[in-house]
């Protein structure tokens, strides 16, 4: 008879779901990243947009919630360089997310101010 060698077996990878709903919302993200706060800025026209930045916010905002929520949590566990990579890349996605998501609002209060958007 012959004696194999014990291997530890692992209770399975825990981060794996996470990282497929962060691989899903992705495209998510890309749309709350590149879509422009005005729609008559995307076409070059410098026209007041009077729908607001709502149509921004509801791609940007999940899609951040989700990449923060991966930053922290692969954050808090940066010993493994996967882990670490994880984090940067999630945070990589959120400041982009961030910066439209604040333009978007920023748009939307300054039409707020225009006289054919009351």
């Amino acid at each position: 008879m012959i004696d194999k060698p014990c291997r530890r077996i692992r209770s399975g990878n825990k981060a794996g779901p996470f990282a497929l709903v962060l691989l899903l919302a992705l495209p998510l993200a890309a749309l709350g990243s590149f879509l422009p706060a005005q729609a008559y800025q995307g076409l070059g026209m410098r026209w007041s947009d009077c729908e607001g930045p709502d149509r921004v916010l509801m791609f940007a905002l999940p899609a951040l919630a989700l990449y923060a929520a991966g930053a922290i949590a692969n954050g808090l566990r940066y010993r493994r360089l996967p882990r670490l990579v994880a984090a940067v890349l999630c945070l990589a996605v959120c400041v982009p997310l961030a910066l439209n998501a604040l333009d978007a609002m920023k748009e939307g209060a300054a039409n707020s101010l225009v006289p054919a958007c009351w």
